[in-house]
């Protein structure tokens, strides 16, 4: 049971770990700014993370975009 937490927690690091990567090389934030803009987007409830895949997935493909990152980046 132990193995298999370990597995869905590593996988919960990971799904953050490919947003904050997509969002650095989509719109060129750094590390900081990306977290920010997981932040806006998980209070807004905009991306989903799959804690079973390790993915992502936004609520509409326009929250994928370069201007809307940059924005929710500043916004926090």
């Amino acid at each position: 049971m132990k193995q298999g937490l370990r597995a869905f927690a590593r996988r919960s690091v990971n799904a953050e770990e490919r947003f904050l990567e997509y969002a650095r090389s989509r719109a060129g934030l750094s590390r900081e700014e990306a977290e920010r803009a997981l932040a806006v987007y998980r209070k807004e409830k905009l991306v989903k993370l799959d804690r079973v895949g390790g993915g992502f997935t936004f609520k509409h493909g326009v929250f994928g975009d370069r201007d809307v990152l940059r924005r929710a980046a500043r916004k926090e």
